[in-house]
Protein backbone atom coordinates (compact mmCIF):
# COMPACT_ATOMS: atom_id res chain seq x y z
CA UNK A 1 0.00 0.00 0.00
CA UNK A 2 1.66 3.64 -0.68
CA UNK A 3 1.90 5.75 1.80
CA UNK A 4 -1.28 7.55 2.90
CA UNK A 5 -1.49 11.40 3.44
CA UNK A 6 -4.04 12.31 5.83
CA UNK A 7 -4.95 15.59 6.67
CA UNK A 8 -6.44 15.52 10.52
CA UNK A 9 -8.29 19.05 11.58
CA UNK A 10 -7.76 19.28 15.29
CA UNK A 11 -9.80 21.75 17.38
CA UNK A 12 -9.32 21.34 20.97
CA UNK A 13 -11.02 23.83 23.85
CA UNK A 14 -7.50 23.28 25.73
CA UNK A 15 -4.78 23.94 23.85
CA UNK A 16 -2.55 22.40 26.63
CA UNK A 17 -5.34 19.81 27.99
CA UNK A 18 -3.76 17.21 26.25
CA UNK A 19 -0.02 17.88 26.78
CA UNK A 20 -0.16 17.82 30.17
CA UNK A 21 -1.58 14.34 29.95
CA UNK A 22 1.45 12.75 27.43
CA UNK A 23 -0.34 13.12 24.15
CA UNK A 24 0.87 14.84 21.22
CA UNK A 25 -0.70 15.66 18.30
CA UNK A 26 1.79 14.22 15.95
CA UNK A 27 1.21 10.84 17.25
CA UNK A 28 -2.40 11.39 17.47
CA UNK A 29 -2.21 11.74 13.71
CA UNK A 30 -0.17 8.59 13.20
CA UNK A 31 -2.57 6.87 14.67
CA UNK A 32 -5.57 7.91 12.54
CA UNK A 33 -3.31 7.55 9.78
CA UNK A 34 -2.87 3.83 11.10
CA UNK A 35 -6.38 3.12 12.09
CA UNK A 36 -7.60 4.16 8.35
CA UNK A 37 -5.19 2.03 7.04
CA UNK A 38 -6.19 -1.06 9.02
CA UNK A 39 -9.74 -0.04 7.79
CA UNK A 40 -8.99 -0.05 4.60
CA UNK A 41 -6.78 -3.42 4.33
CA UNK A 42 -9.78 -5.11 6.58
CA UNK A 43 -13.17 -3.40 6.17
CA UNK A 44 -13.66 -0.76 3.88
CA UNK A 45 -12.77 -2.53 1.03
CA UNK A 46 -13.94 -0.77 -2.20
CA UNK A 47 -12.32 2.39 -0.54
CA UNK A 48 -9.28 3.87 -2.84
CA UNK A 49 -6.80 6.69 -2.88
CA UNK A 50 -3.81 7.70 -0.77
CA UNK A 51 -5.37 11.20 0.29
CA UNK A 52 -7.65 11.65 3.39
CA UNK A 53 -9.09 14.10 5.67
CA UNK A 54 -11.26 13.97 8.95
CA UNK A 55 -11.87 16.52 11.52
CA UNK A 56 -11.66 15.68 15.15
CA UNK A 57 -12.76 17.78 18.11
CA UNK A 58 -11.84 17.75 21.63
CA UNK A 59 -13.83 18.76 23.95
CA UNK A 60 -15.94 19.06 27.64
CA UNK A 61 -18.87 16.93 28.85
CA UNK A 62 -21.28 20.07 27.54
CA UNK A 63 -20.22 19.82 24.22
CA UNK A 64 -20.18 15.93 23.83
CA UNK A 65 -24.45 16.31 25.67
CA UNK A 66 -25.16 18.35 23.11
CA UNK A 67 -24.19 16.56 20.29
CA UNK A 68 -25.55 13.24 21.66
CA UNK A 69 -28.03 14.89 22.03
CA UNK A 70 -29.12 16.54 19.01
CA UNK A 71 -27.76 13.40 17.28
CA UNK A 72 -28.72 10.62 19.13
CA UNK A 73 -31.63 11.83 21.52
CA UNK A 74 -29.52 10.63 24.71
CA UNK A 75 -29.23 13.47 27.08
CA UNK A 76 -25.80 12.49 28.39
CA UNK A 77 -22.27 13.11 27.63
CA UNK A 78 -20.36 10.48 25.99
CA UNK A 79 -16.75 9.17 25.44
CA UNK A 80 -16.83 9.74 21.70
CA UNK A 81 -18.92 10.16 18.93
CA UNK A 82 -18.17 9.67 15.16
CA UNK A 83 -19.52 10.90 11.96
CA UNK A 84 -18.96 9.21 9.01
CA UNK A 85 -19.35 11.22 5.96
CA UNK A 86 -22.32 10.38 4.17
CA UNK A 87 -20.12 8.38 1.15
CA UNK A 88 -16.65 8.56 0.06
CA UNK A 89 -16.09 11.70 -1.77
CA UNK A 90 -14.99 10.77 -5.35
CA UNK A 91 -12.42 13.92 -5.40
CA UNK A 92 -8.59 13.69 -4.75
CA UNK A 93 -9.17 13.46 -1.20
CA UNK A 94 -11.46 11.51 0.73
CA UNK A 95 -13.49 13.08 3.67
CA UNK A 96 -14.21 10.15 6.16
CA UNK A 97 -15.95 12.10 8.54
CA UNK A 98 -15.80 14.23 11.68
CA UNK A 99 -14.86 12.60 15.23
CA UNK A 100 -15.97 14.32 18.71
CA UNK A 101 -14.03 13.55 22.12
CA UNK A 102 -14.84 14.41 25.87
CA UNK A 103 -11.55 14.85 27.32
CA UNK A 104 -13.67 15.17 30.58
CA UNK A 105 -15.39 11.79 30.06
CA UNK A 106 -12.02 10.49 29.07
CA UNK A 107 -10.30 11.40 32.50
CA UNK A 108 -13.30 9.94 34.13
CA UNK A 109 -12.91 6.86 32.67
CA UNK A 110 -9.25 6.43 32.94
CA UNK A 111 -9.54 6.52 36.36
CA UNK A 112 -12.55 4.21 36.48
CA UNK A 113 -10.91 1.53 33.88
CA UNK A 114 -6.97 1.96 35.77
CA UNK A 115 -5.95 3.29 32.87
CA UNK A 116 -3.55 6.47 31.51
CA UNK A 117 -5.35 9.73 30.35
CA UNK A 118 -3.12 9.05 27.37
CA UNK A 119 -4.28 5.29 26.94
CA UNK A 120 -7.88 5.70 26.90
CA UNK A 121 -7.82 9.37 24.95
CA UNK A 122 -5.79 6.84 22.49
CA UNK A 123 -8.22 4.26 22.40
CA UNK A 124 -11.44 6.62 21.69
CA UNK A 125 -9.42 8.15 18.81
CA UNK A 126 -8.81 4.93 17.44
CA UNK A 127 -12.22 3.75 18.40
CA UNK A 128 -14.19 6.89 16.48
CA UNK A 129 -11.67 6.47 13.00
CA UNK A 130 -12.90 2.62 13.02
CA UNK A 131 -16.38 3.48 13.11
CA UNK A 132 -15.37 6.59 10.40
CA UNK A 133 -13.72 3.11 8.26
CA UNK A 134 -17.30 1.13 8.88
CA UNK A 135 -16.71 -0.59 11.47
CA UNK A 136 -19.67 -0.59 14.29
CA UNK A 137 -20.40 -2.93 17.85
CA UNK A 138 -24.19 -3.51 17.35
CA UNK A 139 -23.81 -7.09 17.43
CA UNK A 140 -21.82 -9.68 19.73
CA UNK A 141 -20.17 -10.45 16.35
CA UNK A 142 -19.44 -6.63 15.19
CA UNK A 143 -18.06 -5.81 18.45
CA UNK A 144 -15.47 -8.86 18.44
CA UNK A 145 -14.56 -7.57 15.28
CA UNK A 146 -14.14 -3.84 16.01
CA UNK A 147 -12.30 -4.78 19.56
CA UNK A 148 -9.71 -6.64 17.56
CA UNK A 149 -9.30 -3.67 15.51
CA UNK A 150 -8.78 -1.65 18.05
CA UNK A 151 -6.13 -3.78 19.81
CA UNK A 152 -4.18 -4.63 16.68
CA UNK A 153 -4.50 -0.92 15.52
CA UNK A 154 -2.91 0.02 19.05
CA UNK A 155 -0.70 -1.94 19.76
CA UNK A 156 2.32 -0.22 17.83
CA UNK A 157 1.60 2.76 20.18
CA UNK A 158 1.73 1.12 23.77
CA UNK A 159 -1.75 1.18 24.45
CA UNK A 160 -1.75 -2.12 25.57
CA UNK A 161 -5.06 -4.45 27.32
CA UNK A 162 -7.31 -1.79 26.44
CA UNK A 163 -10.28 -3.76 27.76
CA UNK A 164 -8.46 -5.52 30.83
CA UNK A 165 -7.07 -3.39 34.19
Amino acid sequence: MATLRVRTSIEMRSKHALAQHGVNTTEVRALIRSAIEYGIEHKAYGLQGERFELALLVADDTALATLNYRFARKNSPTNVLAFPAAEYSDTERHYLGDIAISLETVEREAVLYGKTVRDRFMHMVAHGVLHLMGYDHITEQEREEMEQAEEDVLTPFAVLNIYNA
